[in-house]
């Protein structure tokens, strides 16, 4: 990811609300499927870990964030 993206990312952050912070954390995991796809593509393997890495954090934290009191939640 960019620096340029990181200081996007950065201050969307501080001005979202919690459904906003959810909408960020998928722009930043589709962000990183990008570099991941990049890095395959030059061949840089370790680029392309931490780039798996790195969006696996971000599904992680979107499943973290999920409310299983609601029947739509739990079919995740």
């Amino acid at each position: 990811m960019t620096n340029e993206k990181k200081q996007e990312f950065t201050l969307r952050v501080s001005q979202a609300n919690k459904t906003e912070m959810l909408v960020i954390i998928y722009d930043i995991f589709l962000e990183y499927l990008e570099d991941a796809k990049k890095a395959k593509e030059e061949d840089d393997r370790d680029a392309f870990l931490l780039a798996i890495k790195n969006s696996r954090n971000c599904v992680q934290e979107l499943t973290d964030s999920l409310h299983f009191e609601y029947e739509l939640a739990a079919a995740f």
